[in-house]
């Protein structure tokens, strides 16, 4: 397993001062309220005061879940109570990761709404399985989205003084 050099180096953007003033004096002061509250939401995750939610542990999820908690707080969630009783115990369900991936990570397993809803920035890595048509099969993916929906407390105000709450989705498809 590769190990991150930096928590979140491909998901977030550092923008510097000058970047920021560029933007300001632009008129881009959405772009600008967007950049500082995208370093805040970095700050605060590698301070631990916030957390990265990871939605689907499988052979994809569980791994990336298990590398951010080695630096950030996390929270894996899955929807099979039986996956996460495995988890709570140190143990992989695919199989693929030895117990000892799981030490020194701060990360709490659940398949709970209450404790999804701790997270303020989401990483879904569902499957979307091939149909007969070689079409893919979305549903896991609309789920995960609905769950987010869910878990999500108000709708992001960036002029407001809102803080964004961040998606990624890991695509993941089986052929």
């Amino acid at each position: 397993m590769v190990k991150l050099k930096t928590p979140l180096p491909m998901l977030i953007f550092i923008f510097s001062i000058d970047n920021i003033n560029a933007c300001l004096t632009k008129k881009n002061a959405f772009f600008a309220h967007l950049f500082l509250q995208i370093n805040k939401m970095y700050q605060d995750i590698l301070d631990k005061k916030a957390k990265i939610g990871v939605i689907g542990l499988g052979y994809v999820g569980l791994p990336i879940a298990l590398e951010f908690a080695q630096k950030v707080s996390v929270i894996g969630f899955d929807i099979h109570d039986g996956r996460i009783a495995m988890m709570q115990n140190k143990q992989d369900p695919s199989g693929e990761l030895e117990s000892s991936a799981f030490d020194n990570c701060d990360i709490a397993f659940t398949s709970d709404l209450n404790i999804l809803r701790e997270a303020k920035f989401f990483i879904v890595a569902v499957p979307t399985p091939i149909d007969d048509h070689k079409l893919p099969d979305l549903k896991p993916l609309l789920s995960a989205s609905a769950t987010i929906g869910k878990c999500i407390k108000r709708v992001i105000m960036l002029y407001m003084n809102q803080p964004p709450i961040l998606v990624v989705l890991k695509k993941i498809v089986f052929r």
